[in-house]
């Protein structure tokens, strides 16, 4: 007879959990189909998008190309450029265009990643300190009013005519970028958060890491995106104020040259080069932000 209260009382123990796994079941498959549905949704929006961008594309360079064929442009190969000429540059130059943008873009990383850094460090630090922050504030401010490609001169006096200049200038241009927004980013975080991280007991690499860090992302991500920017803008400035090699060499000797197609051949690479880079910071801002959150 024990045997079998026994059993009756495992069996009603178990039937709550029986019950709330079979209710997680149900409603589980009641919002499957809009979830599904969602995900078809974006996925259409997303194919719309890029179809829309392919198509504007493509209407911006036929119209182009029949505005130069056809004489609404005047001397198109000597002010205008085409399309297919373009295209026809490419070819014809592309192991000069390939050397001159490996050059380009070995300065653009390395001038990104020594600013980068040393911007987030330094706008970190004035973002959590505010006497620091009180004290170099006018000095940044007076330095980062500075335009960077009269700096690029007194870099070539330095360093000569070698990347080391171009990095220079690619390093003064993303520095203040990104220590601003880093420092912005810091102090968007709101302080209720950190007081009451800190009355939990929180020690402050733990706030730093799982408080501060998450909520300046957003906006530090920002700052890199505008850094990548600058970084290639300081390169180019610098290239074609004085350099060896380079896209910024190819698009003053085109346009000395009177050759416009050249000249967008070169604009073109730096197009492509530029959404690769945006690309990539994209997909490490997502993935960041998704592993932030899990991590607190």
């Amino acid at each position: 007879m024990s045997a079998v209260v026994e059993n009756d009382l495992r069996k009603e123990a178990n039937t709550p959990d029986e019950s709330g796994a079979d209710a997680l079941a149900d409603s589980e498959a009641l919002f499957r189909p809009a979830v599904q549905e969602w995900r078809r949704r974006r996925r259409r929006q997303r194919i719309v998008v890029h179809l829309c961008q392919v198509l504007t594309l493509v209407f911006i360079l036929g119209g182009w190309e029949y505005a130069a064929n056809s004489g609404l442009l005047k001397k198109p190969d000597l002010f205008y450029g085409k399309p297919s000429g373009i295209y026809r540059y490419l070819l014809d130059h592309r192991d000069t265009l390939w050397t001159n943008a490996l050059a380009t873009v070995k300065a653009s990383v390395v001038g990104f990643v020594v600013g980068a850094f040393l911007g987030v460090l330094v706008g970190f630090a004035v973002g959590r300190w505010r006497v620091l922050d009180r004290i170099l504030d006018p000095f940044f401010a007076v330095l980062a009013g500075l335009p960077r490609i009269a700096l690029a001169p007194l870099f070539l006096l330095w360093f000569g005519i070698t990347d080391k200049a171009k990095i220079a200038v690619s390093i003064s241009a993303v520095f203040f970028v990104v220590m601003y927004n880093a420092r912005a980013g810091v102090k968007s975080v709101q302080p209720e958060l950190r007081t009451v991280a800190e009355l939990l007991g929180a020690r402050q690499r733990d706030i730093f890491r799982k408080v501060i860090l998450p909520g300046s992302v957003p906006v530090l991500f920002a700052g890199l995106r505008l850094g990548m920017i600058f970084s290639v803008l300081g390169v180019i400035a610098s290239e074609m104020v004085a350099a060896r090699n380079g896209l910024g060499v190819s698009i003053v000797t085109n346009g000395q040259n009177l050759q416009p197609n050249g000249v967008f051949a070169a604009l073109a690479i730096l197009a492509f080069v530029m959404a690769i880079f945006n690309g990539i910071l994209q997909m490490a801002e997502r993935r960041l932000l998704r592993w932030m959150p899990s991590d607190r």
